[in-house]
């Protein structure tokens, strides 16, 4: 009937109706169609809406629990670092560390150990310094050349 496909005598005879109630429901098709379909885009972008805003919701709840998470766990660095699955295949190393509250470089710095010469030579110098806290760095490199049995580059130099 919109289409044009059979015309109004058509229709009339099809359904037993007279053509001029053929001719007034299709004017009240028409009139009536932009309401119809606009009452069902408006209710399907206020549902859309409404799942947005749910959505939104959600997702700062989630980050109110996280940062009180973060805060509330007062776990020692060593620990998080053992937290940290390598070869986890969704969350990347950086997440993880970003999740945990730990910086990436700490997950892969490796302290070097002082041996007792080190900290022998530190403490030294510790006590040369306060004793004569007026040397500059020539006198206390000097002192420190010549009370070392060896040399030691990391704190002989400066």
């Amino acid at each position: 009937m919109i289409k044009g496909q059979r015309t109004v005598a058509e229709w009339a005879v099809a359904y037993e109706v007279h053509p001029n109630q053929v001719t007034q429901w299709k004017r009240q098709l028409l009139e009536s169609l932009p309401e119809v379909f606009g009452r069902r885009r408006q209710e399907d972008r206020q549902q859309q809406e409404e799942l947005t805003a749910q959505l939104y919701q959600q997702i700062g709840q989630l980050k109110v629990e996280l940062d009180w998470l973060k805060k509330s766990l007062d776990w020692t660095v060593e620990y998080k670092r053992r937290l940290i699955e390598r070869n986890h295949c969704e969350i990347p190393i950086a997440r993880q560390c970003a999740l945990l509250g730990l910086h990436l470089s700490i997950l892969y710095y490796h302290p070097d150990r002082d041996d007792a010469y080190n900290e022998q030579l530190m403490r030294l110098l510790d006590e040369q310094y306060t004793r004569m806290p007026f040397y500059g760095v020539p006198r206390m490199t000097d002192f420190c050349t010549s009370t070392a049995t060896r040399s030691t580059p990391s704190v002989c130099t400066v």
